[in-house]
């Protein structure tokens, strides 16, 4: 689950420097699953725009690795 991957490299970020990042840069593909993670299949969040995970605006980037995922502080 790429909550559960994601939500954990943040709290672990976060008790190493002891802040929470601000934005996290993923692939499409994790965008989706995450997406559909949080909000259900029925519920797709329609707007990438806008789009939060525990706080942490999620963007998504084809520069990135189909299962990589960067956080900027």
């Amino acid at each position: 689950m790429y909550s559960k991957k994601i939500k954990d490299a943040v709290y672990d970020t976060m008790s190493q420097i002891g802040r929470k990042p601000t934005v996290i840069v993923v692939h499409p593909t994790i965008f989706n699953k995450l997406n559909e993670e949080v909000f259900g299949k029925d519920n797709i969040y329609t707007s990438p725009l806008d789009f939060k995970y525990i706080g942490i605006k999620i963007i998504e980037s084809l520069d990135l690795p189909e299962d990589d995922f960067v956080m900027y502080y």
